[in-house]
């Protein structure tokens, strides 16, 4: 029972850090290919 629920935690804990990494990647393309260039190119920070 104990072994059982420890993998159940491990691959919801593993799926939410796997998720969150891919959220935070995409945010940050799609903030940097937004934002970034223009704000460089244009002086404002």
């Amino acid at each position: 029972m104990k072994a059982k629920n420890y993998d159940y935690y491990l691959i919801i804990i593993t799926t939410l850090i796997l998720f969150g990494i891919g959220v935070v990647s995409l945010y940050g393309i799609t903030y940097y290919m937004t934002f970034g260039h223009f704000n460089f190119h244009n002086g404002l920070n």
